[in-house]
């Protein structure tokens, strides 16, 4: 329909459908804004599917996942989780191919782990018997202790 769309800012907003069961208004949501073209001017809009039966399970756990503590180092024992970059710096491995991290050859990630004589959550690495900031990609959303 053209002026009714979605528009800058919109992504990562709900998609969902209205009904009325028993008089009662229901919203069920169905996906996940991913944005447009044009606002509104009859250009398609993009939406992600989440009720399928390997999405959804996966919001829920990865959801469950990010509330644990230093869940931004999940991923150094999962090599099933992406982790995205723009640039090579941004990966713990130094190599960014078309959007991800290649993992490193090795598979130890003893050392780039945080440490347990580090109680700062801002400062989780120790190098040279001092707690410091870990590297990240810039989502913030993976990182690692340099080495």
């Amino acid at each position: 329909n053209e002026g009714i769309a979605t528009c800058n800012g919109d992504s990562g907003g709900p998609s969902f459908v209205r009904s009325f069961e028993n008089e009662q208004e229901k919203f069920t949501i169905f996906g996940v804004t991913s944005g447009g073209i044009a606002c509104g001017k009859g250009w398609p809009d993009f939406y992600t599917f989440v009720a399928h039966e390997q999405i959804l399970p996966w919001i829920h756990s990865t959801a469950d996942a990010d509330e644990q503590k230093l869940s931004e180092f999940n991923h150094l024992d999962d090599n099933s989780v992406y982790v995205y970059c723009i640039v090579a710096s941004e990966c713990r491995s130094g190599f960014c191919d078309e959007g991800l991290c290649i993992p490193p050859l090795t598979s130890s990630s003893h050392n780039v782990k945080p440490s347990s004589k580090c109680t700062d959550e801002k400062k989780p690495c120790l190098a040279d018997n001092k707690c410091q900031a870990p590297l990240c990609n810039r989502y913030g959303d993976a990182c690692w202790c340099p080495n």
